[in-house]
């Protein structure tokens, strides 16, 4: 699959390698103006930015599952768990 390789993250927008390469109006503006609520654009640009790692994080599991792997071990269990988190808006917390 061909996308936009390195980390992405959540700043006014999506950035990979330090290039915009999507972004969401709810960061843009000030997120309690007129008492908008921005939650779930957050949530959404959080869940965007984990794209990569989750892509990858699957796509290791389902090659340890096509090999016939019966335990999948701790580092796969560990990259699943930091992608989770970092599409949770949870990551370095």
């Amino acid at each position: 699959m061909n996308y936009t390789k390195g980390e992405w993250k959540v700043n006014c927008g999506i950035r990979a390698n330090g290039e915009l390469i999507a972004t969401t109006e709810a960061l843009k503006r000030n997120l309690t103006k007129d008492g908008y609520n921005a939650t779930e654009e957050i949530a959404n640009a959080h869940l965007i930015s984990a794209a990569p790692e989750m892509y990858e994080a699957l796509k290791d599991l389902q090659k340890a599952i096509e090999n016939g792997k019966e335990r999948i071990g701790a580092g796969r269990w560990f990259n699943l768990d930091n992608a989770l988190a970092k599409a949770e808006g949870k990551e370095g917390k």
